[in-house]
């Protein structure tokens, strides 16, 4: 809400790459369910890159962003 409201220049960006992560957890879990081998591994790994490029980069930059409209 607050992209939104403050014109977050990166909003529609920032939201499609949540929603790609939230269809990927899903596809993890299917993925689990039906016994895929190495879905542990893979997971670990996607968490471990979202992690490292997502939110120490992508999230970092919105808080910045933020900061510098006074919240």
């Amino acid at each position: 809400m607050l992209f939104k409201d403050y014109e977050y220049p990166n909003f529609s960006m920032h939201k499609k790459a949540h929603n790609n992560f939230i269809n990927q957890i899903i596809k993890f879990q299917e993925d689990y369910n039906k016994d895929v081998n190495n879905v542990c591994l893979e997971l670990y790994q996607f968490l471990d890159s979202w992690f490292n490029n997502h939110i120490l980069k992508y999230d970092k930059e919105a808080v910045i962003f933020l900061k510098e409209k006074g919240l």
